[in-house]
């Protein structure tokens, strides 16, 4: 029974060191045109096995979006973050479900000074899971905090901390019993330092 334990163990610390190492020492993004609507495509045909498994299937509404200034592997770790978190709580609850990926352009405003508008994408990522309680939600996106049944609680860290070094940002919205979303909204230039 021992000898059955310990590699999956070794493995589960793994990846949490693999987390923290990527938590505490984040690399700068490396800044290139990235066609955000291609990236997600591709996010989808990755997850496209498991999803069916769970009876989980993928819709996508994408707007045509403009290429944006990212580091295309930073960001797709994010989204798959995201995405691999709702099939997941979809899995979980056992009932399969829906995820619902939307695309959008716009303009942010930041409030100054100067009050100045920034050209922007979003992108709604939408599950019908079990949802999230309102007090979970805050924590979320705290290291080592998770809602699954297996996890590190270390994705959604790491995919904020790549988002906000993208100089963007991430809502959540979650109803128990209809489903959560993610907005993630991120600028379509980023200056390069």
């Amino acid at each position: 029974k021992f000898a059955a334990i310990v590699p999956s163990e070794i493995e589960r610390i793994n990846k949490i060191a693999e987390s923290l190492l990527k938590f505490g020492r984040p690399v700068k993004p490396e800044l290139t045109q990235v066609n955000l609507n291609s990236l997600l495509e591709e996010i989808l045909q990755l997850l496209e096995g498991e999803a069916r498994k769970s009876g989980v299937r993928f819709t996508t509404k994408f707007a045509e979006l403009p290429e944006i200034t990212g580091d295309a592997g930073q960001l797709n770790q994010a989204f798959l973050n995201i995405m691999l978190n709702a099939v997941q709580a979809l899995s979980d609850a056992g009932k399969g479900g829906e995820v619902l990926v939307k695309t959008d352009v716009g303009e942010v405003v930041k409030m100054g000074p100067p009050k100045k508008t920034v050209p922007s994408i979003f992108v709604e990522i939408t599950d019908t899971g079990p949802g999230i309680e309102p007090d979970k939600i805050k924590q979320l996106f705290d290291p080592f905090f998770t809602t699954k049944i297996k996890g590190t609680g270390m994705g959604l860290p790491i995919t904020l901390k790549i988002v906000e070094e993208h100089k963007g940002s991430i809502k959540v919205k979650s109803q128990l019993g209809k489903g959560t979303t993610f907005l993630v909204t991120l600028p379509q230039q980023l200056e390069k330092v």
